[in-house]
């Protein structure tokens, strides 16, 4: 079996954060109410306890009983009488019939109104020795589209049974009876009553019903339903009180008010009877005058004989239609307030009052509508996607098949409304998908926060959407502010899916849109709707069914839900005289669900409500829960009580003051038990699994252990456990004595402890070692150094730690201050004393010097038994040595002081460089030192380095030069020096030059180089310039001749060689003859 929830008993009463209706009863003999008027809910809408609605209630009813001769004005008392019976039909004993008929007001059509809620109330008086209870709780109903009786019993708290003096009254809701069969006429048959003469009092029996309606073309009203039971007592002088606030009334224009009662033994001949509203100005004024009440009546009665077995119900038919209904009152009529005396605008309360000087009879109903002012936002619900498709008409889904749902806001209303608030409440058979919310805003006035889903909103969680600002367009009312889409999943719970008994479906019901109006401040809440008719007579009518969705399962339980029961399991820990209230189990089934002890309903079934819990009763007790609309669905459900007496054991705790302590533990008598633990032993302390005990303050505290078998279980006799909070151990030092001095061992501790239980023991170490090794209190024979004591509680875990510093007696150290720092002229740390800057060798050991000594080299110190005073060297690095001279003085009792002197020995002198002369080289030849000369250089702190550089200008001709050699010399210290050789790079070379070799030339033929070839020459410092020049001679015979052509090769400095070639013009050839 499946087990659904643990939960405790809860004993608190949860206040509902909504609109309230306060019906209370208040007089000078409270004791005449048997039942306190309470507001009566829709089980579609138990929360809901006042009607925002377009619409009205109506009120019809009839007698069952009359006079054997009537008689317009006699009483029923001591007069015999029979029952009606109007209905033709033999299995019937007594019977009467109204029509239901709504208004038309504004042009509604009343086959278009919605019937939100339908009571039905019957009262009588009969022979109670032939009349049981189970008798007086049943009745019969039949609609005009009934062909048959529906025979209704009324739970046993609904309203009083068997009544005062035998009269009793029954309430039955018949919301779904009068939706399924709309207007028309209705017969209600049996009621308990007698046939006869019922004495003084007198028989009477008749039945009323309360219709609550809606129509978009009717005014806005705060229609309200309440019952109880009030006794009136004849002949004495009393009266009582039934204040009504929640409602409220229209801002300006008319208040019209109606009301609406119901009556037992109001009799025609007997005054003294009254009913009164108290006037509007006087309405919060806690003890008002007579004459600030005003006597109300109809056209039926009078204000001095207000219940007179009268029935006023706005002219409807009934069968039979009697002006004396003999003990049976049902008035519904207008008050009187064209002045607005009664209610003025915008009140939100008033005050009835009746009494009686005569008359006995009872009231136990009442209705009131008054004009109203409510905001008009307006949410339409529509179906959108099935698994990402549009959905078609009567289509169903699967287990675990996605539906996706949209809502659309517009403000149809006359004013911007503020703080508005949309709830979706997710159906039982259904889960909400994450994430799948989307929503829109359409015009930058509408504000609101993200919507999200609240799992604790409601009995299975919703969807809020909290909106800032509601925007009004009124030309526009019909547009789109905003909308909000979201997805459902069908549920795959098999507990639900299992039930044979119930179809699984998916519907919504109870969604609203909530707000208050910015410029009336009026709150408001109205119930989502799901579009509006499209044709027909109603077409333009809101759709008020809910959309339905089934689920169709039988697949899915087939492969799925094998072993799963359709019995839920609640389990609770109780004791004898306790009780479960509805509200711990009516979340797990469909809203309205309404609970009982047997199936089907019978006369002898219990219902449970919220004024009649479930019995704690000890062991396992079967339920069924039936939600409304189908009377043949039913879920049934266990009720398991358990108690627990055992108790764990416990051990008692100690701790020291501010010790970090540890949670509270205990023994339990069964190892599948858990522990609880409590701070105290007050009844609403709520039990911890772990708690940790305050130790901030000593002393002994008691603290309480529970156990059983889970955490909303647990025996409620708790088990104490002592906590001893002890006070935190204190260590003082009574006396401590110092060391005289160094490894003197004449110092001493003495102490004294108080705190924790007194069983001390110690532990002390020197500088972190167990020396002196000792558990003793005091301490003697110390030397200087650091004592720490650990004193530990044998008792407790209370310890302390202390620490001491046991110093020597000369406790004042000398100081030294060492001579300025100083630089010497040197090579190596030998040469520290050149210049005579200090008188003290450089030593790499530890060398002791005088006072007088250390004064001398320019240090300072303070102390007056000095014992020595030392210094040592310590040489690091080169150019500069750096000598750190650390001066140490010395007391007698070994304390020091140190300073530092720094020498710096540096080599701050140039070595010494000589260059070779100034060389000539001729042009291409080799300018390397080798052939140059060599710079030499001397240093007399190291070796040293020579380098050089050439600096080259050229010369005046060709490719001579001016070489300016730079020889620097540099030691190891960085120190150079430089000095220039300059080297002339000279040309006095003749270029050499290759002259042609002699030529013969025909007389005649050109003698030009090309002809006779070109001399040619170069030279090893540049370019060379050839030229030539001819000597002619003249040859032998005719033209020929001896020419000596002169070359001549010049470079770039001047330098230059000739050369002769030899060219003979010779004539070889014939003449032309």
């Amino acid at each position: 079996m499946k087990n659904y929830t643990i939960k405790p008993v809860i004993f608190n009463k949860k206040a509902l954060s909504m609109l309230m209706l306060i019906f209370a009863i208040v007089g000078s003999s409270f004791a005449q109410v048997q039942v306190p008027f309470t507001q009566r809910t829709s089980q579609y809408t138990p929360s809901k306890v006042i009607y925002n609605v377009k619409g009205d209630f109506t009120l019809i009813g009839n007698s069952n009983l009359t006079l054997d001769s009537y008689n317009v004005n006699y009483n029923n008392s001591n007069r015999t009488m029979e029952f009606v019976d109007v209905d033709n039909d033999s299995s019937t004993e007594n019977s009467s019939s109204a029509t239901l008929t709504f208004s038309t007001e504004n042009g509604a059509n009343p086959d278009c109104s919605n019937i939100i809620y339908a009571g039905l109330y019957w009262t009588g008086r009969g022979d109670d020795d032939d009349l049981t209870n189970l008798q007086k709780r049943t009745i019969k109903l039949k609609g005009p589209n009934d062909s048959s009786y529906q025979t209704l019993v009324a739970n046993q708290n609904d309203i009083r049974y068997p009544g005062n003096n035998g009269m009793y009254a029954g309430y039955i809701e018949v919301t779904d009876q009068v939706r399924a069969n709309g207007l028309g006429e209705y017969f209600v048959a049996d009621i308990a009553v007698s046939e006869g003469n019922g004495g003084s009092t007198g028989y009477y029996g008749g039945w009323g019903m309360i219709v609550v309606y809606e129509n978009s073309k009717m005014n806005w009203r705060d229609v309200t339903v309440f019952d109880g039971y009030a006794y009136v007592q004849g002949n004495t002088t009393t009266n009582y009180e039934l204040p009504v606030s929640g409602f409220n009334a229209v801002q300006s224009g008319p208040v019209n008010i109606k009301l609406g009662l119901m009556a037992g033994e109001g009799d025609r001949g007997i005054s003294g009877d009254y009913f009164e509203i108290i006037e509007a100005d006087e309405v919060n004024n806690p003890n008002p005058n007579n004459n600030d009440w005003v006597d109300l009546s109809h056209s039926g009665n009078s204000t001095s004989n207000f219940f007179n077995s009268s029935i006023q119900t706005g002219g409807n038919a009934r069968n039979p239609n009697l002006v004396n209904n003999t003990g049976l009152d049902i008035s519904m009529f207008d008050l009187d307030n064209s002045d607005k005396s009664l209610i003025d605008n915008s009140q939100t309360s008033t005050k009835f009052r009746y009494g009686s000087t005569q008359d006995t009879y009872i009231i136990f109903s009442m209705a009131m509508s008054v004009d109203a002012y409510i905001p008009e936002s307006e949410g339409v619900l529509s179906n959108t996607t099935i698994n990402g498709s549009a959905p078609t008409p009567g289509m169903q889904v699967l287990p675990g098949d996605e539906i996706e749902y949209k809502v659309e806001i517009k403000n149809k209303g006359t004013e911007p409304i503020v703080d508005a608030r949309l709830v979706i409440p997710i159906p039982f058979t259904s889960e909400f998908i994450p994430g799948s919310i989307v929503s829109n805003a359409y015009l930058p006035a509408f504000a609101a926060g993200t919507p999200y889903y609240d799992p604790n909103e409601g009995a299975t969680g919703s969807i809020v959407w909290d909106v800032n600002f509601l925007p009004l367009f009124p030309s526009d009312i019909d547009l789109l502010l905003a909308d909000l889409s979201f997805k459902l999943k069908a549920t795959e719970d098999c507990s639900v899916l299992v039930n044979a008994n119930c179809e699984p479906k998916i519907v919504i019901l109870g969604g609203y849109i909530s707000g208050t109006g910015m410029i009336s401040g009026t709150d408001y809440s109205l119930p989502l709707i799901q579009g509006y008719q499209q044709e027909g007579n109603c077409q333009g009518e809101p759709n008020t069914d809910p959309i339905e969705i089934n689920i169709d399962a039988q697949d899915y339980i087939n492969d799925n839900c094998t072993g799963v029961t359709v019995e839920r399991d609640f389990f609770y820990c109780s004791f004898e005289g306790n009780s479960i209230p509805v509200s711990e189990i009516e979340a797990e089934f469909p809203p309205g669900s309404r609970f009982y002890d047997s199936y089907p309903v019978t006369g002898s079934t219990t219902e449970y409500t919220s004024t009649n819990p479930f019995p704690a009763t000890l062991g396992t007790t079967t339920y069924y829960a039936i939600p409304p609309g189908d009377p043949s669905c039913h879920y049934i459900f266990t009720i398991a009580t358990s108690s627990v007496t055992t108790t764990p054991s416990t051990n008692d705790e100690v701790y020291c003051l501010n010790e970090t302590a540890t949670p509270l533990t205990a023994q339990t008598t069964d190892p599948n038990y858990i522990l609880l633990f409590y701070p105290d032993n007050n009844p609403n302390t709520v039990g911890q699994t772990s708690l940790i005990p305050d130790t901030s303050v000593a002393g002994t505290f008691t603290y309480y252990v529970s156990e059983g078998p889970n955490e909303m279980c647990v025996n409620s006799e708790r088990t104490p456990l002592t906590v001893t909070v002890y006070n935190a151990i204190s260590i003082t030092l009574e006396e401590l004595i110092h060391s005289s001095c160094s490894d003197s061992n004449d110092g001493s501790i003495n102490i004294s402890v108080s705190g924790g239980t007194g069983n001390y023991t110690y532990d002390w170490d020197n500088n972190g070692s167990e020396d002196p090794d000792t558990d003793s209190q005091d301490l003697t024979n110390l030397d200087n150094g650091t004592y720490t004591v650990i004193v530990s509680d044998e008792n407790s875990n209370c310890s302390a730690t202390a620490t001491f510093n046991v110093n020597l007696i000369d406790t004042t150290a000398p100081t030294i201050s060492a001579p300025d720092d100083i630089v010497v002229e040197g090579c190596s740390t030998s040469d520290i004393q050149n210049g005579n800057l200090t008188a003290l060798p450089f030593s790499s050991s530890t060398a002791t010097i005088t006072e007088a000594q250390f004064l001398a080299e320019g240090g300072t110190f303070t102390e007056d038994n000095v014992d020595s005073i030392t210094y040592i060297d310590v040489a690091t690095g080169s150019c500069p040595i750096k000598v750190s001279r650390t001066y140490t003085i010395t007391d007698i009792c070994g304390q020091q002081a140190t300073d530092v002197q720094v020498i710096d020995i540096n080599d701050t002198t140039d070595p010494v460089i000589t260059v070779p002369a100034t060389a000539n080289v001729e042009c291409g030849d080799s300018i390397d030192p080798s052939q140059t000369g060599n710079a030499t250089a001397t240093d007399s702190c190291g070796s040293v380095t020579v380098t050089y550089s050439d600096s080259i200008a050229a010369g005046s001709c060709g490719n001579t030069q001016t070489i300016t050699r730079t020889w620097t010399a540099t030691d190891d210290c960085g120190n150079d020096v430089s000095q220039d050789q300059i080297i002339n790079v000279i040309d006095t070379t003749d270029p050499v030059l290759t002259v042609p070799a002699t030529a013969n030339v025909e007389c005649g033929d050109s003698i030009d180089p090309s002809q006779t070839g070109n001399a040619t020459a170069t030279d090893s410092c540049g370019s060379v310039t050839v030229t030539y020049s001819d000597s002619v001679a003249t040859g032998t015979c005719g033209n020929t001749q001896t020419i000596t052509r002169t070359w001549t090769a010049t470079d770039d400095c001047g330098n230059d060689i000739s050369q002769d070639q030899i060219i003979n013009v010779i004539d070889t050839t014939d003449p032309v003859l």
